[in-house]
């Protein structure tokens, strides 16, 4: 698991991958988030608008899947579980999102600004914004999976890549070494 730690704790290589889910009628949504492991929750998170389709659709059904290529380490992560959504509501939750907060560089915060203040992310702010001061549209989407995908590629040779599916038992994980392309029985 330190590889999956130091793949999403990366600050040199931003782990920048996808999330995936589904929508009230069923059809399925990817889009790219920023993610962070979370060290305080021992999770998988990324901060978004509390108005975007991502958050709605996971306000509904609060379950993703993720997937990150890490390029270092050639490897591809992809992970599933409940999810647990962060917006404020506990004194917990708010220190949380501070500190989520700060992780974003300025341009992201000044986009959850104007977004919130005029409607469009691309507005123009005024001098009066902090944007050390956290928008009270941004919010989170942790997860602690219950199961990992791993790919650990061979860039040179495709057939002697390994793929390792990791699932969680209570707090205890078993790990199986599968064909490539395993799929689910």
């Amino acid at each position: 698991m330190d590889r999956i730690i130091t793949a999403f704790t990366d600050e040199v290589h931003p782990a920048y991958g996808q999330i995936a889910t589904v929508d009230a009628d069923g059809h399925p949504h990817v889009r790219t988030v920023h993610w962070r492991y979370v060290t305080s929750r021992n999770a998988i998170g990324c901060v978004c608008y509390s108005d975007s389709e991502k958050w709605r659709h996971l306000q509904l059904r609060q379950v993703y899947e993720g997937c990150y290529f890490d390029q270092t380490q050639q490897m591809q992560f992809r992970w599933e579980g409940k999810v647990e959504l962060i917006d404020g509501r506990s004194a917990e939750d708010q220190a949380l999102l501070s500190a989520l907060w700060e992780q974003l560089r300025p341009e992201v915060r000044a986009s959850y600004w104007a977004q919130h203040l005029h409607g469009a992310p691309t507005q123009p702010l005024g001098a009066a914004v902090n944007l050390n001061e956290r928008c009270p549209m941004c919010v989170a989407i942790l997860t602690i999976p219950d199961r990992w995908d791993i790919y650990d590629i061979n860039p040179t040779n495709f057939r002697q890549g390994n793929r390792t599916i990791c699932t969680r038992a209570g707090t205890q994980w078993c790990a199986e070494i599968v064909s490539l392309f395993f799929r689910r029985g």
